[in-house]
């Protein structure tokens, strides 16, 4: 008995429309997306960035006024009583060992006296 032995090759007749059907559905579906699409991104640049555009100029105003401001308020704060207290070094030693012992003694006894 004689048996037909398949050969692979693409089949023209049921590849053309099979393409053709799916370039059909490409340009039905393709054109409504593509307007959701469009449609979408303008609501995005609209409304999503310029939220996120203002919400930067918050976290912005933010570090400049309350965590700069502050910072630097006690940089410049720090930098005033180093400047009015530079006066009181004398580089003399007896002069510190003076000062240290009278805080001590005033500790001391407001300690003494508040307990």
């Amino acid at each position: 008995v004689k048996v037909i032995k398949p050969k692979a090759y693409i089949n023209l007749d049921f590849d053309y429309v099979y393409r053709l059907i799916g370039r059909l559905f490409f340009r039905i579906v393709s054109l409504p997306l593509a307007f959701l699409d469009s449609l979408w991104t303008d609501v995005y640049e609209r409304i999503g960035l310029r939220g996120l555009i203002e919400t930067a100029k918050g976290t912005v105003f933010f570090d400049v006024k309350g965590i700069d401001g502050t910072l630097d308020g006690s940089a410049y704060g720090v930098k005033g009583l180093g400047g009015r207290t530079a006066g009181v070094q004398t580089g003399r030693l007896q002069d510190y060992l003076t000062g240290a012992a009278v805080i001590s003694i005033v500790v001391f006894a407001v300690a003494w006296f508040v307990w």
